[in-house]
């Protein structure tokens, strides 16, 4: 720890050839000598999953969540409506999930906007590579957990989010 940015508040560690790092990143180099990859992103990893497992559902045609084409989140993306106006086809895409199609789904809205960079809520293009975030889904041990996460997500989708 650097002792000059300890009295600021604000500890610091050494990392690979003497680089200061801040303790997430300390924590990633840590990992990363194990053998993992991570990522310090504040829950973009789950925004960004959220995004392209729910993209058709996010921008379903529903009436009254789209004024322009330009939106890149539904109006009521942040209403308790969000849910109760698309339930049928979030719990047939939770099922889907369940049933380990996550990568499938992936794959197919990054490979439709990746390029192009579509702009979807809470979704990162720039951070997570297509092949991190298909791992992601093909390792992730219970495909009902991570469907559990995103349907919680999904009756709130941004709640504590900046």
């Amino acid at each position: 720890m650097n002792a000059k940015d300890a009295v600021k508040g604000k500890s610091t560690w050494r990392g690979r050839g003497d680089e200061t790092l801040n303790v997430e990143m300390y924590a990633l180099q840590h990992y990363e000598r194990l053998g993992y990859r991570g990522y310090h992103s504040e829950g973009r990893l789950v925004t960004t999953l959220f995004g392209l497992l729910f993209w058709d559902i996010i921008f379903a045609p529903i009436p009254g969540a789209f004024e322009t084409p330009y939106q890149t989140a539904p109006l009521d993306m942040l209403d308790d409506t969000f849910y109760l106006s698309r339930e049928e086809i979030i719990e047939a895409r939770l099922d889907e999930i369940g049933e380990g199609k996550a990568r499938v789904i992936i794959e197919g809205v990054d490979k439709e906007h990746r390029e192009r960079g579509t702009w979807c809520v809470g979704v990162r293009w720039d951070i997570f590579p297509k092949q991190d975030l298909l791992e992601i889904a093909e390792v992730c041990p219970d495909s009902i957990s991570m469907a559990s996460s995103i349907e919680r997500r999904s009756r709130s989708p941004l709640v504590g989010r900046p």
